[in-house]
């Protein structure tokens, strides 16, 4: 199950082609005969693509949850603080100036950005986004409530530029001490208005999600269920890729918008939650995404609810990756931290959590007839071999009713059969 990943990928920042026009000073006004030419260039710099992932809104945020701020630069650091201001819907479409802690030197053969190559045009936008893109992704990713940012359209633009001339080399060094980025709304939100109405509902719809449970094992297994019971895997969803996807109708979801709903409820029941994205393909162009959580052990477990989701009525979810430790979990998970998110991780349990159960009923895994925890070919043999009567049917194979019919047949084979081929 995947996600798309920006303009190289979703969490991807500028584009290759971006349009870069300067108003000031003509190349062929500088004298050769200087030295040193210096002086000060105001770029019209605006990048039409996106940078950033989506995420959501203003709720009783736990401020003690695990979050990639404290990871960032200098120049991450300040993006993030000033972009805060669009937790206001009202201010989310105006422009953010970003003074840079450790403003960004360029260096190129003209000042006139129409003559420079592709190269040249990607390598000054690389430079620009390093000073923001992991801002960007932290900031949602914190922040899974903040969920009316269409990151598809916010801007980007350079504010006032020093520039020097080389006498022997020729080149000009460019020394960008701004940045400013311009936010704005889904389109199929409306205005700020309406999304402070939609605040209001999103925090009503958290509140009716109603988590119960004594202990963070309990907490996590309703949220796990009762996605998984209610969410939709659909990449064409509306609001596929953020948490408020999960909780309104038609609850049509991806990877990114279950594990930001996790997250959202996670934090609203204080148990520590981090968003994990990875399982890139950089051929495809898509990735994965799912999370951490802290048990009261003090140790970090892997859960993937969208996995985890087999959208049916009659077993709705299955625990095969729910609260993993490494060697389990990390056979088919890997993080992304060098590609499209420079992000380090909480280090996972390497063991399984083992939860206590002394007046809980186990969780049932629906079909694993050999009760290893994973639907597997061996469930679908092991089932057949009971129903040609090579193995005991037993009572506690009527916990494997797939079809909900009361007895363990052939169907519940079939059953079982489509859902190991996915």
């Amino acid at each position: 199950m995947a996600f798309l990943i920006g303009v190289s990928f979703s969490y991807s920042c500028f584009s290759d082609t971006a349009a870069i026009v300067v108003h000031g000073l003509e190349e062929s006004s500088l004298s050769e005969t200087d030295i040193d030419l210096s002086g000060t260039l105001n770029l019209d710099i605006t990048s039409p693509d996106s940078i950033m992932p989506d995420s959501g809104i203003s709720l009783e945020y736990n401020e003690d949850s695990y979050n990639y701020y404290d990871q960032l630069n200098a120049n991450n650091k300040r993006a993030y603080d000033e972009m805060m201001v669009w937790l206001d819907p009202q201010k989310t479409c105006s422009e953010v100036s970003i003074s840079l802690a450790e403003p960004i030197e360029f260096t190129a053969s003209t000042i006139d950005t129409s003559k420079w190559d592709d190269e040249t045009n990607e390598k000054f936008w690389s430079l620009i986004s390093d000073a923001l893109y992991d801002a960007m992704n932290a900031l949602t990713f914190d922040r899974p409530d903040f969920f009316w940012l269409d990151t598809a359209k916010i801007g980007v633009g350079v504010g006032e530029v020093q520039y020097k001339r080389n006498f022997f080399t020729r080149d000009y060094t460019m020394v960008v001490s701004s940045i400013s980025v311009i936010g704005a709304i889904y389109e199929e939100l409306g205005s700020a208005d309406d999304v402070e109405n939609e605040i209001e509902a999103m925090k009503s719809a958290v509140a009716d999600f109603a988590v119960t449970g004594d202990d963070r094992y309990e907490k996590l297994k309703y949220i796990h269920d009762k996605i998984g019971a209610t969410a939709v895997y659909n990449e064409s969803g509306t609001f596929a890729h953020i948490s408020y996807g999960a909780f309104f109708e038609p609850y049509e979801i991806v990877c990114e918008g279950y594990s930001k709903a996790v997250k959202l409820l996670c934090d609203m029941e204080g148990i520590p939650c981090v968003i994990v994205p990875g399982n890139i393909d950089t051929t495809l162009k898509i990735g994965h995404a799912w999370n951490y959580v802290q048990m009261e052990d003090g140790n970090w477990y892997g859960l993937d609810v969208t996995w985890d989701d087999l959208d049916s009525a009659v077993t709705p979810v299955k625990y095969q990756y729910f609260l993993k430790g490494s060697d389990s979990f990390n056979k088919n998970h890997t993080n992304d931290s060098a590609y499209s998110c420079r992000f380090e991780y909480p280090e996972l349990s390497k063991s399984d959590y083992v939860y206590n159960q002394e007046s809980t009923e186990p969780v049932v895994l629906k079909g694993d007839f050999n009760n290893d925890g994973v639907l597997s070919s061996a469930d679908y043999i092991l089932l057949m071999k009971k129903l040609v009567k090579l193995e005991e049917i037993t009572a506690a194979d009527a916990n494997h009713d797939l079809d909900g019919n009361g007895i363990i047949n052939i169907f519940d084979a079939i059953f079982l059969k489509r859902y190991i081929r996915g």
